[in-house]
């Protein structure tokens, strides 16, 4: 047998990668940096918790403020939140609740006046004048609660009452069981606010609770899928040649 020399068969070589066009490594980049940041900023509002929805009414925009009358950032927000809340009327159901804090030594027997001041009448009164006066001395709020037309006794006895304590204690738990974050924390609706954030952030709760809409926001799995498939897209077009470059391949191949 002739042994002829057969012309051997080439061996394909392996399909080169495409190299990831720049422009899609900046967006992948851009993406990774803006991706976690916005997630908060669009996850769904959960619900007021259950401790809260006692105190809500129905056919009202809902507002809790959980305050101390001695706290700085209460202090700046409550004349902000009394004009925020003035253009709804009677459509706010408006609920303040005491939270004293430890490092505040005048702010507990505020919130027991401003609790007194309540079978009066008198609580809005009395509050804007706790939230003001640099005096939160017993004495002196004792004298504002008589000027302002609350019977000196009457009172006196309701600060010393184990019925009052005993209701500063309660809804201090309330804030404390549904995890305290900061001073002052602000329901509007459903939506939970810490601190004395802008009028915007105020502004925009009260609209979304005015409207009704009590769910909101985008699920974390549409969130993911939605980074997925931006990715995807970034990818599968950073791996398509522009078409000058198409064409230089081509005239490189053919010479």
């Amino acid at each position: 047998m002739g042994g002829g020399l057969w012309p051997r068969k080439a061996r394909a070589l392996p399909a080169e990668r495409e190299p990831l066009a720049r422009w899609s490594w900046a967006g992948l980049g851009a993406l990774a940096l803006v991706a976690p940041p916005v997630w908060p900023l669009v996850k769904p509002v959960p619900p007021a918790p259950p401790e809260l929805r006692s105190y809500y009414r129905s056919d009202k925009i809902n507002v809790i403020e959980f305050a101390d009358f001695q706290c700085p950032h209460c202090r700046r927000l409550h004349g902000r939140l009394k004009a925020l809340l003035e253009p709804y009327g009677d459509r706010v159901h408006f609920v303040r609740l005491n939270m004293p804090l430890r490092s505040h030594p005048h702010a507990r027997g505020a919130a027991l006046a401003a609790i007194c001041a309540e079978t009066s009448g008198k609580a809005d009164a009395l509050a804007d004048f706790l939230f003001s006066t640099v005096d939160l001395s017993k004495e002196n709020i004792t004298r504002k609660a008589v000027e302002l037309g609350i019977e000196r006794g009457t009172f006196e006895r309701c600060l010393e009452a184990p019925e009052t304590e005993a209701r500063l204690e309660r809804e201090s738990r309330i804030l404390r069981d549904i995890g305290f974050q900061g001073l002052p924390t602000t329901y509007v609706g459903d939506q939970r606010i810490v601190g004395a954030q802008s009028d915007e952030v105020f502004r925009e709760a009260l609209k979304t609770a005015a409207s009704g809409a009590s769910e909101r926001g985008v699920p974390w799995w549409a969130y993911l899928a939605i980074v997925g498939l931006v990715t995807s897209a970034l990818v599968r077009s950073g791996l398509q040649p522009d078409v000058p470059e198409r064409e230089r391949r081509r005239a490189a191949e053919a010479a």
